[in-house]
């Protein structure tokens, strides 16, 4: 319940979002279709995965995700990439 209550508190700041962007031009069509089709198909396989996988395995996910996604951007603020 709490990740489909999740989803959808999401869905209002990401649609204003979205419409403000579009509405200064910052809205680039090219590369948001792609990112909405795999939002939604990520989001269908993660709600299957989230009642499959045991919690802790989902917490290391998690973590490894984080701190994969911390190194991407201290690499990048260092200028390595």
């Amino acid at each position: 319940i709490a990740v489909g209550t999740s989803l959808l508190a999401i869905l209002g700041p990401a649609v204003a979002g979205a419409a403000t962007h579009w509405q200064f031009g910052n809205f680039d069509l090219k590369v948001s279709i792609p990112l909405i089709l795999a939002g939604i198909i990520g989001a269908q396989i993660g709600a299957i995965l989230v009642a499959r996988i045991p919690s802790i395995w989902l917490e290391r996910l998690l973590v490894f995700l984080l701190i994969g996604a911390s190194i991407y951007m201290l690499a990048q603020g260092l200028g390595f990439l």
